[in-house]
Order: structure tokens, then sequence, then C-alpha cells
């Protein structure tokens, strides 16, 4: 994976964005489209913000992706289920932390039903934060299980509450 966290995400001013989309998208574009490696964006996220991911943030990420060709264009309707490859590379991971996700997890449906042969998502959390509850990792599975949309991965640094 070649990760980056190229976006403004709950609770994150733009000041705090590390590397610029445009920068990292320009840097990897050439690699990814040559090699079967899988590009991991993400947003700069404040873990306790009370508030979770927007539409209006996954769509913006979104369109990033559509810019350099990451997403198939004939995805884009949402009632399309084509399997396009997304421009080359190995595909395209959204990574999401836990508990903001919880809080608003629609965008990424929507996300993963329009582009469900290219796309996933990696569930975090990350090392100074406290483990998850079993029943928010359980609802995160059920959302996204019901539609058959179940592209996630659990990728916890910290154990589940038992």
């Amino acid at each position: 994976y070649l990760n980056a966290d190229i976006l403004v995400g709950p609770g994150t001013t733009p000041e705090e964005i590390t590397v610029p989309p445009y920068e990292f998208m320009e840097q990897t574009k050439e690699y990814h489209n040559h090699h079967s490696t899988k590009l991991s964006l993400g947003w700069k996220v404040d873990v306790c913000w009370i508030t979770g991911y927007t539409d209006e943030q996954v769509d913006e990420m979104e369109d990033w992706m559509q810019r350099y060709k990451l997403l198939p264009d004939e995805n884009k309707n949402k009632n399309s289920s084509s399997d396009g490859d997304g421009g080359g590379g190995g595909g395209v991971v959204l990574a999401v932390n836990a508990r903001l996700l919880v809080k608003h997890m629609d965008p990424f449906r929507r996300f993963l039903r329009r582009y469900p042969t290219t796309s996933e998502l990696l569930v975090w959390t990350g090392s100074g934060e406290p483990p998850i509850a079993k029943k928010t990792k359980k609802r995160i599975e059920d959302f996204f299980e019901d539609d058959n949309s179940n592209k996630t991965r659990n990728h916890n640094n910290n154990d589940i509450d038992h």
C-alpha cells in the first residue's frame, strides 16, 4: 500500500494536512498505474470529534480519485455494477477511523456500491486510542454486510474490549 491522509476530515483544518492531495497523487500515479499497488487514501482526523465523516468529505475524496482515474468512470452511476479497472494499479482503499465511521456510515456504503470491484474500506483505530467496544465493531460489520457491500478490513492497533 501507498498510504497518506490527504484530505481534511472530522475535527481538522486544512493547515493540519501534511501531505496535500495533489502532491501525493502526482508522486504516486506512475508507480500505482504500473504496479499492483493499492493506494490507501484517508482523511486527517480528530478521533474524539463529535460527528463522523460527512457526505461532502467522501464526495471530495471520490472527486480526487476520479481526477486521477483511480476509479472507473462508468461506475459513477449509483445503479451501475460495471467491473471497470479504475485506470490501472491495484485499486483503492479508503482508510477510515472506526469511531468516526460508526457515527455516519451511509456515505461509505454509497461509495462501495458505486465501485464494488475497485474499492474497499480499511477500518482502523489509532495506537493512542482506547479499544473499541465489541458492539461498535459488530455494528460496523452488520451495516456493511446487510447489502453485500461488506468490503471492509479491520485494522486495530488495540485489542477490542471484552
